[in-house]
């Protein structure tokens, strides 16, 4: 939940309705994890002078967003990859010199290319970022 919160003010800053509406959630129970990602320095609140009060992400938060938005693309992508070689290469069958295929082979193969897209992701965005 308090990352789908962080993940939608990434965009822009909101309302408490506009995360409401968005989140499809009551705003009690949108305001309590707001309440929550300020005590933690993630999140502030912004008066501009009328009624209305926008919720942003401070300078950690935007950081751990793109960090949540990196991890998530990186295990959907790693799942993919580890996937299609699972696919093409059956558990058990002999690979020449290498010796037989496992299926806990498998699983390393999953977080080799979770750590690898991970590390290209959040650096890339770091990248675009200062230019």
């Amino acid at each position: 939940m308090r990352e789908e919160i962080l993940k939608a003010l990434l965009e822009r800053n909101k309302t408490l309705s506009e995360l409401s509406k968005e989140l499809d959630l009551t705003k009690p129970s949108v305001y309590y994890h707001l309440k929550r990602l300020s005590a933690e320095g993630l999140v502030r609140r912004l008066k501009n002078g009328n009624k209305f009060v926008y919720y942003a992400l401070t300078e950690k938060g935007r950081e751990f967003a793109k960090l949540i938005v990196s991890s998530l693309i990186s295990c959907l992508l790693s799942y993919a990859i580890a996937s299609g070689v699972k696919n093409e290469t059956p558990v058990g069958r002999c690979i020449g010199y290498v010796g037989y295929v496992t299926s806990s082979d498998f699983s390393v193969a999953y977080i080799l290319a979770f750590v690898f897209i991970f590390i290209t992701i959040y650096f890339t965005i770091k990248l675009f970022e200062k230019t």
